[in-house]
């Protein structure tokens, strides 16, 4: 199932306010869905539409985390209509904090083939691992990053060890 940058930001603000995250949100992708306000923990979510001024168009090979550093919601991909049908591209990098969503117009973006993102505690930043690097978000900036060793993996899989304080990456080759 692909899941829209715009479910998924309705997906990790209802895990950050305590919600149970869920794929089957019924709503359309063209909709920023968030829990409201009045929303009771245990009870669940109560979602509700917001209706931002701006948005990001559906994404092709699109990476999306959320960043504790900055409390935003980060989106980086292609979008738009597919490369092969030119002009509607939107290769930029969103944020969401909950109730606006910003294009940020950054000089370069991370590769998003055979790519993956998540938070590293370390370095209190977003890491993404791809075949063109390994890159660092600053909270408005990618910055690739030069490791010593990088391993070559096959859909690789990265996620953040919060008892360890560190991210695991893993895949094949």
């Amino acid at each position: 199932m692909r899941v829209g940058p715009l479910v998924a930001a309705a997906l990790v603000l209802s895990a950050v306010q305590g919600g149970t995250a869920s794929a089957a949100v019924p709503a359309p992708l063209t909709a920023t869905i968030a829990p409201a306000a009045s929303a009771v923990p245990s009870a669940g979510p109560v979602w509700s539409q917001l209706t931002p001024t701006s948005s990001p168009s559906a994404r092709d090979h699109g990476l999306e985390a959320f960043d504790p550093a900055t409390g935003q919601l980060v989106v980086v991909g292609v979008g738009g209509v597919h490369v092969s049908r030119l002009p509607d591209l939107d290769d930029y990098t969103w944020t969401f904090d909950g109730a606006t969503w910003t294009k940020h117009f950054t000089p370069v973006i991370p590769d998003q083939q055979n790519s993956v993102i998540a938070y590293d505690p370390a370095t209190k930043q977003l890491v993404v691992y791809s075949d063109d690097g390994t890159w660092t978000w600053n909270g408005s900036l990618w910055t690739v990053q030069h490791p010593a060793q990088v391993p070559s993996l096959y859909l690789p899989c990265m996620a953040t060890d919060t008892a360890a304080g560190e991210l695991v990456l893993f895949g094949g080759d």
